[in-house]
């Protein structure tokens, strides 16, 4: 039992995925501002930039909307986020949840960043927010579908399995799906996916901050953008 919360919340869960995340989002910073010919943020400038977010900034309310569902579509979208990370992460490094069907939970739970921040926006009355959340939607018309495909094609290669664990097994006593055809498509087709789901250019017309400032997030500050 002990070792199963130890799993879930300090190595490879919670604890894990989040400095994860964090030095990921410093390696992009630093490698753009390198790119730029610039030196680039400090090691540590997420953690800085999360608990000035977290602990020093406060959190404005929009005077037109719904506080509650504005600021619980932050916690909802972090949820999401690290839920689906710590199901990821487990079969990664190992570990057998014993949960058939995860692939599909996880699916699931990579929607619940998206739909919220297509709450928080309409929910903030601002009218930017709200073009970046309609653009949210398009965006996930657009890639949650291929996503689904890729996930189905997944399933089909690894003969019916709906746990990441089993479809790791498989592809670790050489039957690795990216060495066909079929595997290379739903390779690059997740790529382009998963940089749909971050926001990254292109795909970064529902924040747009050189043409409607932020977008979604325009309204948020403080702990609830941290």
């Amino acid at each position: 039992m002990a070792a199963n919360l130890f799993y879930f919340f300090v190595f490879p869960g919670l604890l894990f995925a989040g400095t994860a995340g964090a030095f990921l989002s410093w390696f992009d910073r630093k490698i753009t501002a390198r790119v730029q010919f610039r030196k680039g943020p400090p090691l540590l400038q997420p953690f800085y930039d999360f608990f000035k977010l977290l602990l020093v900034k406060e959190t404005i309310l929009p005077r037109h909307g719904s506080p509650l569902l504005f600021l619980l579509s932050p916690v909802f979208a972090v949820f999401g986020a690290t839920m689906a990370a710590v199901f990821i992460l487990l079969p990664l490094f190992g570990i057998n949840t014993g949960f058939r069907g995860d692939l599909l939970v996880i699916f699931y739970l990579l929607t619940i960043p998206s739909f919220s921040y297509i709450l928080g926006s309409l929910a903030s009355g601002n009218t930017l927010a709200s073009v970046g959340g309609s653009r949210e939607m398009k965006l996930i018309l657009s890639y949650e579908l291929s996503f689904l495909l890729v996930i189905a094609g997944i399933i089909m290669k690894a003969g019916q399995q709906f746990d990441l664990y089993s479809i790791i097994r498989i592809q670790q006593e050489g039957n690795a799906f990216i060495g066909s055809v079929s595997g290379i498509l739903l390779f690059v087709v997740g790529i382009f996916c998963i940089q749909a789901k971050l926001g990254l250019v292109p795909f970064d017309i529902a924040e747009a901050e050189t043409e409607i400032t932020e977008g979604v997030f325009i309204e948020y500050s403080g702990p609830a953008y941290s």
